[in-house]
């Protein structure tokens, strides 16, 4: 991670500066051998140039970006249309769009995304939409052919149950010879001596309103070793698209003997449960969104997979990790959030929220986990996105919020637009992570301004402490903005919020918060004599 942030800077120094002056510079040089001097100063310029776009470059024995080839039953043209190039700390992106022609029907557009990581490994995604009915399926060649490998699959033998689902491990496998086919579409885990890689499954979607992908697993395909490459078969999906992505490195991606991130692996599972979609994260639809399908997927902005990655060890984890983050800034909008785009029925029924609300619990992890990507990746862009979503939050603080008699807040759970004073229920969980979040920050910027919002959250709960707890030691879910509490909390989760919480103040203060323990002592009391696990 040497010299990563001088590194882009001389980039930008040397392509914006460097490059627009080198005539006008050179033709300032004195008389006397002006040629010559010229000459010494655009090599200088060219040698600084190229060694600054070296120290970018993955390393020379990683994986290479490759190009785009695709085929079909039919004849076809591969048109390129659109191509976006750009460096971050520790990657460069190649972004490609291709029109996809037949017999002068155009069928669709493949859009191609690399990103080849300083360390050597490389992403890529694909994706095959639409346009019209008279497109054919595609396949596409990926210039990989690993030798003897270990298999591993996660599979549902009871069922698409992931209680139940287990990584199954198949050693000695060849590309003549292996158990792929044998299995329904599923995640892929590929270790070699010399080539490693994750490889999902293509999964075809229908577009639906709201940003909602409906799956069609039927059409779903899993890719195919071959002695050609590794061939990806995109289906045509009319009025959708399929997609499939991967990471490929000649390290290891997972210790699979490190039995938490073999867990992990498994409950995560990119490709069927929380489904990795180029531009984030999409969540299984629960009932209660509408329009609802029983296959329907959202984008979720909580990035739960990606701050897991990001705060674990592994290839794969730094890789994923650090792509989640690059995602999340470029789906963070305008004023600093991510808007949920279906209908929660339930919002809209008792608070009027439509579609596009904004959800303080996920959106504040989502900012969690770039401000983690910070620390670990040392990314300036994840720190200014972390910091445009809490200069966003203090404000929305202050101004959707119910006030408490110290001059406490207690933020609304949720927004609609940032200029509706729209009032709804205040969840406890909601609040301490919240705060967190803002300690977090302070931590990292040392603005007092985060701090001081911070503050009037605890003070809000140090105000309603006592109406937090139940008469059997549990906790309320939520303060109901009419001075009643209610709902049933979560078994763990505000438990887990309450002692982070504490850890921090701690930290920041020397000393811990008795309203904080107190609220912490009870749920864990609660989960005691109920025996549940924590």
């Amino acid at each position: 991670m040497k010299k990563r942030i001088k590194a882009i800077i001389a980039a930008v120094t040397v392509f914006m500066l460097v490059f627009g002056m080198t005539c006008s510079f050179a033709d300032s040089l004195p008389g006397n051998g002006e040629n010559e001097e010229k000459a010494e100063v655009e090599e200088s310029i060219k040698d600084t140039l190229e060694d600054t776009v070296k120290e970018l470059e993955p390393e020379s024995n990683g994986i290479k970006p490759f190009e785009l080839v695709a085929e079909s039953k039919e004849e076809i043209e591969i048109t390129l249309t659109e191509r976006l190039e750009r460096l971050t700390v520790l990657a460069r992106e190649i972004k490609e769009v291709y029109s996809v022609k037949s017999n002068g029907i155009r069928w669709g557009y493949i859009t191609f995304d690399i990103y080849s990581f300083e360390n050597g490994d490389l992403y890529y995604y694909l994706k095959y939409e639409a346009l019209g009915d008279k497109g054919k399926d595609i396949a596409i060649l990926l210039p990989f052919k690993p030798d003897n490998f270990d298999l591993r699959i996660i599979e549902y033998p009871k069922g698409f149950d992931v209680s139940t689902s287990k990584i199954g491990l198949y050693t000695e496998q060849t590309i003549e010879r292996n158990v792929l086919d044998e299995f329904a579409p599923t995640s892929v885990y590929l270790d070699s001596e010399k080539l490693n890689m994750y490889l999902s499954y293509t999964s075809v979607y229908t577009k639906r309103s709201f940003e909602i992908r409906e799956e069609d697993y039927k059409s779903a395909r899993n890719v195919l070793l071959t002695n050609q490459g590794i061939k990806v078969f995109m289906p045509f999906k009319t009025g959708g698209f399929s997609e499939q992505w991967g990471i490929i490195s000649t390290e290891r991606l997972v210790n699979w003997e490190d039995k938490d991130m073999s867990e992990a692996v498994r409950i995560a599972d990119l490709n069927r449960v929380r489904k990795w979609g180029g531009d984030g994260t999409y969540y299984e639809m629960p009932v209660g969104y509408s329009p609802y399908y029983k296959n329907g997927f959202y984008r979720n902005s909580a990035n739960h997979i990606g701050n897991k990655c990001i705060q674990s060890s592994g290839r794969l984890c730094e890789d994923f990790g650090y792509i989640t983050m690059d995602v999340l800034l470029k789906t963070q909008n305008y004023y600093g959030y991510w808007s949920t785009t279906p209908i929660a029925d339930w919002l809209y029924n008792d608070y009027k929220i439509g579609p596009g609300f904004f959800d303080t619990r996920w959106d504040t992890e989502g900012a969690q986990s770039l401000l983690r990507a910070y620390v670990r990746f040392k990314e300036p862009s994840a720190l200014e996105g972390a910091v445009k979503f809490a200069d966003f939050f203090c404000e929305f603080a202050e101004n959707h919020s119910y006030k408490t008699k110290n001059g406490g807040l207690l933020v609304y759970d949720y927004g609609f637009t940032l200029y509706n004073d729209t009032k709804t229920h205040v969840s406890l969980n909601h609040l301490l992570n919240e705060m967190n979040f803002l300690f977090e920050i302070y931590i990292a910027t040392g603005n007092a301004k985060y701090l001081n919002v911070a503050e009037k959250i605890l003070t809000g709960i140090r105000d309603t402490q006592k109406n937090w707890v139940k008469s059997n030691g549990d906790l309320h879910y939520a303060y109901m903005g009419n001075g009643k509490y209610g709902r049933e909390d979560y078994p763990v989760l505000t438990f887990n919020d309450l002692r982070y919480s504490q850890s921090l103040i701690k930290k920041i203060y020397g000393k811990e918060d008795t309203a904080i323990a107190s609220l912490a002592a009870s749920k864990e009391k609660y989960l005691k004599n109920h025996n549940i696990a924590y």
